[in-house]
């Protein structure tokens, strides 16, 4: 980026150069045009290749030659930075032209002179209308009227005597606004000690003053006024007047400026670059270095200079071979990147991305310039960066799971060994494959399946979904599936991926546990059925015996035998449902009108026992796929238990809500007597019951025909405040 700004920076120089609209050049230290632009080859006559073979001398007039000598020799002395003046070149068709000529310096970091920027305005007619001002005198107020230039007389004080009518086009002045006017007053304050100080030099030393000053326009904006200006004296050798000539040479200095601010930039650019900077001479010595160079190397410029360094020094030695390649190709004129390490002061190796740039003055190579970006924390990174990926293909490679990974159009992209090994697979044959187009899906998981996805993309993990898959032979595996998105370096998502395991052999284990509990639960039963049929035919027994001898006085017995029997018959069909499978017949049904049903059958028990019966139902109709006959059997049981936990009366209410829209809850809160914790451990057991004529399987029962519906009923209880029956039943199960 730094090197597109220094290239984008030497563009616009360039530019300015060749568009400008005064004549400019390049020239050698010993007069020779290096660069010309199109109006000083259009002023002189000349092509710039024509110009550039040349020296200046070639065409000056001879006249001139002396004077322009002795102020080119103060300017490479350093007593003065630039110089102005006029002088005489011969057109290339032979006729002489008189030119502004402005001439500056341009010197290296080591203030050597490099070479001169020379400023050319064609002033052919200001002088030849000077010359006839001086050869005619008649002509003289005629000429002063007419001036492009301004022409004004002065006193001793400054004060305007005379200023041509041309002062109007350049200030926005009328003379007589200026005339009898001090020109201090109308100067920048910046710049009246120049003014002054050549003013008392024309005065005191009878010389021609050239100078430049900022004149403030008549709508307040300041203009440059380039003035020559001459002091007139009598016979006597008194002061009668001071002539000055004055042009709007204010974009001369705009481009003057623009140059100079440049020069700047390039300046600033170099010293303050945060890269490391700095320029080698054509034998590798350090000849600048920048801020960043010291802080990052910790060496200081007068350190390299004391004794002269070559970048080699710093180079770590099985790098100075490639050092020394590059550094050749970039003396020869090619730009050069590349990477090299080399050690700071404190021996730290360092790595950095470098860029040689040929310094190119009078198409020779002077040196090089170089750019070296410290890139060790990069390369550390990168490094890191490169580890974690190889672990991370290495978790996926030798996973015992299988992973599926896919990209963000949910496309197969990577298949790990583990995947191919449990479904049969090659990778081969997924790579590429949309996520619809998996064989190894089922059909019944499909929409669940689109739904999880579209979850995964917003960021939300798939975990623990528990389906089928099939293998290449046919074979339904059980597995387990989580899915995740896969974050990118930065920022956003780089796709997704799953993990399936293979929890086949965990069901199976888990099926012959549910045999071996339904085994011991049988156990449990029979032991319970010997306990419990023993007892009332026992009674049976007896009041049989007892019918025997005295049949006639006794009739409430057969009541008795009666009432036993049927607690036997119900001990007997409870215990069916818990032995075997029953025949169950689904249907829709809408579950408001279900609950409705079960409370007009036991509304008259729970108002004979003083129990208010109140629902507060979803506002529209749920409908769920179940077995009617079994659900209504479970409701009936948690509405007596809620009736038969309030002996004296209370309230009771069902509710019936959505949840997550997945499935409906139907809650029974009664206001009993509660139950303990101790108790709510042993809800279920067979036979277990805290009631006096209870057999302990009407929960134990219900939980059994929920669950076959796929539902859960969870019971939450505190003492003597009430209880919570709530069952949940899906809305999509059954079908």
């Amino acid at each position: 980026m730094v090197k597109n700004e220094c290239v984008e920076q030497e563009s616009l120089f360039w530019q300015a150069f060749h568009y400008a609209p005064i004549g400019m050049a390049l020239i050698s230290l010993d007069g020779k045009a290096l660069k010309v632009n199109p109006i000083a080859c259009s002023l002189l006559g000349y092509t710039e290749d024509e110009l550039r073979s040349m020296y200046i001398n070639d065409y000056t007039h001879p006249e001139d030659l002396e004077l322009n000598m002795i102020v080119k020799q103060e300017v490479l002395a350093g007593i003065r930075d630039s110089y102005s003046l006029e002088k005489r070149f011969f057109h290339k068709d032979g006729h002489v032209i008189s030119v502004s000529l402005t001439i500056s310096l341009v010197r290296d970091g080591k203030y050597r002179p490099l070479f001169f920027i020379s400023q050319l305005q064609d002033i052919s007619k200001q002088k030849k209308t000077e010359e006839n001002l001086l050869e005619i005198k008649k002509q003289y107020q005629l000429i002063t009227e007419n001036s492009v230039d301004i022409i004004v007389k002065y006193d001793s004080s400054i004060r305007v005597v005379y200023i041509s009518p041309s002062c109007f086009e350049i200030t926005g002045y009328k003379p007589n606004e200026l005339k009898g006017k001090c020109v201090l007053d109308f100067c920048h304050p910046d710049d009246i000690n120049e003014i002054l100080g050549n003013h008392l030099k024309m005065v005191n030393l009878s010389d021609i003053r050239r100078f430049s000053f900022r004149f403030k326009h008549k709508n307040g904006h300041y203009i440059w006024l380039e003035t020559t200006a001459k002091a007139i004296f009598d016979d006597n050798n008194d002061l009668v007047e001071v002539l000055s000539f004055s042009r709007d040479v204010t974009e001369r200095k705009k481009y003057e400026l623009q140059i100079k601010e440049s020069e700047e930039r390039y300046k600033s650019l170099f010293i303050n670059h945060p890269d490391v900077t700095f320029s080698l001479d054509l034998e590798g010595k350090y000849t600048s270095i920048n801020q960043a160079f010291q802080d990052t190397m910790g060496y200081t410029m007068e350190e390299l200079s004391a004794n002269p360094t070559s970048f080699r020094k710093l180079i770590i030695k099985n790098n100075i071979i490639k050092g020394d390649y590059h550094f050749n190709q970039a003396i020869k004129g090619n730009v050069q990147r590349f990477q090299l390490m080399a050690t700071n002061k404190k021996n730290n190796a360092l790595i950095f991305d470098v860029t040689y740039i040929p310094m190119v003055v009078d198409e020779q190579v002077v040196g090089v310039y170089g750019i070296a970006r410290n890139i060790t924390s990069k390369k550390k990174v990168q490094k890191e960066l490169k580890l974690a990926r190889e672990r991370l293909d290495s978790f996926i490679d030798h996973n015992v799971d299988p992973i599926l990974i896919f990209d963000n159009d949910d496309r197969v992209i990577r298949v790990n060994t583990t995947f191919e090994q449990v479904f049969g697979w090659r990778a081969g044959e997924l790579l590429g494959l949309k996520l619809d187009k998996l064989p190894y899906k089922i059909k019944e998981d499909q929409l669940e399946v689109a739904d999880k996805v579209k979850q995964i993309k917003k960021g939300i993990p798939w975990e623990g979904h528990e389906t089928k898959r099939l293998r290449k032979d046919g074979t339904l595996l059980n597995v387990l599936i989580s899915g995740f998105h896969l974050q990118k370096e930065k920022r956003g998502f780089d796709g997704w991926a799953v993990i399936i395991r293979d929890i086949t052999e965990k069901k199976q284990a888990e099926e012959l546990f549910v045999r071996s509990e339904k085994l011991s639960i049988a156990g449990q039963l029979a032991a319970g059925i010997a306990h419990e049929i023993r007892n009332p035919m026992t009674a049976i027994k007896g009041f049989i015996q007892l019918i025997k001898s005295d049949l006639p006085d006794k009739p409430e017995y057969f009541d008795i035998i009666t009432s036993e029997i049927g607690r036997i018959e119900l001990i007997l069909s409870e215990l069916l449902i818990l032995a075997k499978p029953q025949t169950i017949t689904i249907s829709m049904i809408e579950i408001h009108s279900l609950i409705n049903e079960v409370i007009t059958l036991l509304n008259m028990e729970a108002l004979l026992n003083n129990v208010e019966i109140k629902t507060l139902y979803h506002e529209k109709e749920i409908y769920i796929h179940c077995e009617i006959n079994q659900i209504k059997q479970v409701c009936i049981n948690f509405i007596k238990n809620a009736i038969e936990s309030m002996p004296k009366g209370g309230t009771l209410t069902i509710q019936i809500m959505l949840k997550d829209s997945t499935g409906v809850l139907i809650r029974f809160i009664d206001e009993g007597y509660g139950i303990s914790a101790s108790v709510l451990e042993k809800l279920g057991q067979p036979f277990y019951t805290t009631k006096e004529k209870g057999t302990g399987l009407g929960y134990m029962v219900s939980k059994k025909i929920i669950e076959n519906h796929k539902g859960t009923i969870t019971v939450t209880s505190k003492l003597n405040k009430g209880s919570v029956f709530e069952i949940f039943l899906p809305l999509n199960e059954m079908q």
